[in-house]
């Protein structure tokens, strides 16, 4: 990876984009802002529900609503993300995304959570290679 890209895809995290966000914060009161209702999981610009196709091979879910297919909501959705229902598309995704699941970030992190440190790192360079 070319590492004048990796160097500004971290200024551009540290600059603009925002921290940890998940569906959960919305329903449980931690967030009370609801245009997030349509934001799936969120880290550094990358949205686990609206970029499924960044980071999975399989195609994402969909219900039936009155006969017809309709995409499930973000929070539906990372049911079968959550237990390994679909396939990630390529390594740096499957960390990117496996590291904050192991650190149970969506209980375990406030809204707009940043991390610091090695894991600060390690996430950016994630987040540049995918």
């Amino acid at each position: 990876m070319d590492n004048n890209f990796v160097n500004i895809t971290k200024l551009v995290i540290d600059k603009l984009e925002g921290g940890y966000y998940h569906p959960d914060m919305l329903q449980d009161g931690r967030v009370k802002d609801s245009r997030y209702s349509s934001s799936g999981e969120t880290m550094y610009g990358l949205d686990r529900h609206a970029g499924h196709s960044l980071y999975y091979s399989t195609p994402r879910k969909t219900k039936t609503v009155d006969g017809k297919k309709v995409p499930l909501t973000p929070s539906e959705n990372l049911k079968y993300i959550n237990n390994g229902s679909y396939e990630y598309k390529n390594q740096a995704s499957k960390d990117f995304w496996t590291t904050i699941d192991k650190l149970n970030a969506r209980k375990n992190w406030g809204h707009l959570h940043l991390p610091i440190g090695e894991l600060k790192d390690k996430l950016q360079k994630l987040t540049a290679e995918i």
